[in-house]
């Protein structure tokens, strides 16, 4: 599993160099750049288990995130932004694939299909050279596919110097890749980008970030408050506390403080390294000239519905994400504000419309471009559609209502402008409107069909893989969610 550091050969590719050319003229003569001069190359960096509501952007106060709240003032920020899903691999295969996951079907266990190009494959046809750099295993590991199209891809969690002297100093125990770990493999390729920048030559850029994703255990100075309740407790401890609460259902105020509170400071550990990272794309002449996309893959939840961590539903805190597009500064795209709802699937065309790229017409997400030239108020899709794999939970939301459907606990409607942490259950008060929002989901989902896991994609077994994992917290979640319950359990929405 462990490919390490290994660089994917870069290859000739004369229609792929005749295309660059051909973007050259477009973003030289009036293309989105709006002036003359090289296409802009992009970043698209990911932080891992974010949920919106722990960012100062998204009034979680100053002081939660004060560099991203800096970069978010140069940007356009999507207030209501969503995940395709509660965990990693669905999420970033939509986000790679530009497809929903009950098209892609990854899971993970599954990969990719080589019938779906990623992003990274699509930009090569159009001339850009593709580097990777990635925190966590499910997000660019070869085997699950989402390596593909990269000139060079950097598995940080696998590169020997984190796994070998670190690990031996940490008594063999798995070495989390801490966000300056990213930065410095995303600082050697630099001098590279600002070279293929300057020559012409557009650049695209995957940065994933592993924090703020558990283990919550930052370094002491990001641990604001980390022990609200007085007493230190070590995070192992925590964990255990973590453990035990997703196990039964309960937790004390206390824990539920102590562990939100240690997530706190993972959210400002990789603010600072999102913020010592666009420090060093300003002094290498890359932050003006380039779009910088900010987001998450999911987020992650503290025991509001009974539950720590992401993976298993579709509430708010485990879905709702950031979503931010810095523009180059010669677009002269103003700083905004949007209230639309939004996907993170809708990135990747978004970035293709941007480009002037070919759209390939499989792709689900919905180009968000108009919205941020301010050309429409709303995209012509009105709704916006979840869904996790794992227990086959699946949700819609149109304006402030979101309709869950759930195969183990049933259909669950929420006005979230009233009740925005969703405890409410109004499936019974307003069956109407439940019925009629279940219609518009089964419309675009086979709600009963579950999930694919055809042997052409299922991964092999990989004893060290499966360690990271179990490190990670993955396996012992993905336990818990084995199977899906029986079709039985389904209790309907009452009819009008």
């Amino acid at each position: 599993m462990f490919e390490g550091n290994k660089a994917m050969p870069c290859v000739s590719r004369p229609a792929a160099a005749a295309a660059w050319v051909a973007l050259a003229l477009v973003f030289g003569c009036g293309g989105p750049a709006g002036d003359r001069g090289p296409a802009p190359s992009v970043f698209v960096i990911s932080l891992d288990a974010a949920s919106a509501a722990f960012f100062g952007i998204y009034g979680a106060g100053d002081d939660a995130s004060p560099f991203i709240d800096r970069f978010a003032a140069d940007s356009v920020v999507f207030a209501n932004a969503y995940s395709q899903a509660a965990s990693t691999p669905p999420s970033t295969a939509s986000l790679l694939a530009g497809v929903r996951p009950t098209t892609h079907r990854v899971t993970g266990e599954t990969r990719l299909s080589a019938g779906l190009p990623t992003l990274p494959e699509l930009l090569s046809k159009a001339g850009f050279l593709n580097f990777g750099v990635i925190g966590n295993p499910f997000a660019g590991a070869p085997r699950m596919g989402f390596a593909r199209g990269y000139d060079e891809i950097v598995q940080v969690y696998a590169l020997p110097e984190l796994q070998g002297l670190r690990r031996i100093e940490e008594s063999n125990r798995f070495s989390v890749p801490l966000p300056g770990d990213v930065n410095d493999q995303v600082e050697k390729l630099l001098p590279r980008i600002r070279r293929a920048h300057e020559g012409g030559r557009p650049v695209f850029t995957y940065v994933h970030y592993l924090q703020p994703h558990k283990p919550y255990d930052p370094p002491e100075a990001f641990q604001r408050s980390s022990d609200p309740v007085g007493d230190a407790m070590t995070w192992d401890a925590l964990h255990d506390q973590f453990t035990f609460a997703n196990e039964t259902g309960k937790a004390t105020p206390q824990t539920v403080s102590r562990i939100e509170a240690r997530y706190r400071g993972n959210v400002a550990f990789v603010d600072a390294g999102f913020g010592h990272l666009m420090d060093r794309l300003r002094e290498e002449g890359l932050y003006d000239a380039s779009l910088i996309v900010l987001l998450a893959d999911h987020g992650d939840a503290f025991f509001k519905h009974k539950r720590f961590g992401h993976n298993v539903t579709l509430y708010d805190d485990m879905t709702r994400v950031p979503l931010v597009f810095k523009f180059p500064e010669r677009d002269g795209i103003a700083p905004a504000r949007l209230s639309a709802l939004t996907e993170t699937v809708d990135v990747n065309r978004t970035l293709l419309d941007y480009l002037g790229a070919e759209q390939p017409e499989h792709l689900e997400g919905e180009s968000l471009m108009p919205l941020i030239r301010g050309e429409t108020s709303e995209l012509r899709r009105p709704e916006v559609v979840l869904t996790t794999g794992k227990l086959l939970v699946h949700a819609i939301r149109v304006l402030d209502f979101k309709y869950v459907y759930n195969l183990e606990t049933g259909e669950e409607l929420y006005d979230l402008a009233a009740d925005p942490d969703e405890q409410d259950n109004l499936v019974t008060e307003q069956p109407e409107k439940a019925l009629a929002l279940r219609s518009m989901l089964e419309s675009m989902i086979d709600l009963r069909a579950g999930r694919s896991r055809g042997d052409e994609n299922r991964l092999r077994e990989d004893p060290r893989m499966n360690e990271l994992l179990e490190s990670l917290g993955y396996l012992a979640e993905d336990a818990e969610e084995a199977e899906p319950p029986d079709a039985s359990l389904l209790r309907p929405a009452p009819g009008p």
